[in-house]
């Protein structure tokens, strides 16, 4: 199983490939640098910073592909919610929040469903 599993986590990073967004030449640097080693935070910070401007589809399998490699990083998690409350997508960020509060009770996160709940639910009046 273990075998198996890590071999799809590998087909995971040549798929990004298929991503289609406007590649700096810092994303490129970083997504060599992660085809060799796929636990360099710094490649990961890289790429996700150069996705800043695009829309969530184009960023959701890059994300995707982080989440297996760090599934508690609290940032960027907020990161990705806040992306997805851009395009409205509140069904989405329900369901991350709801699965990720529990396993992940970070502030960061918290904050993220502050701001779901204010932007979602508004202000009574």
């Amino acid at each position: 199983f273990f075998s198996i599993h890590f071999h799809l986590r590998e087909h995971r990073m040549v798929l990004l490939k298929d991503v289609k967004f406007q590649r700096t030449p810092r994303a490129e640097a970083a997504e060599t640098t992660l085809r060799a080693n796929k636990w360099d935070t710094e490649a990961w910070d890289v790429l996700l910073q150069e996705l800043g401007n695009q829309p969530i589809e184009k960023a959701r399998a890059v994300y995707d592909a982080f989440f297996e490699q760090f599934p508690t990083a609290a940032k960027y998690w907020r990161n990705y919610i806040a992306k997805e409350m851009q395009a409205k997508n509140f069904e989405r960020v329900e369901l991350v929040l709801h699965k990720q509060l529990l396993l992940i009770p970070h502030s960061h996160l918290w904050q993220a469903y502050l701001d779901y709940v204010r932007a979602t639910k508004g202000k009574e009046e």
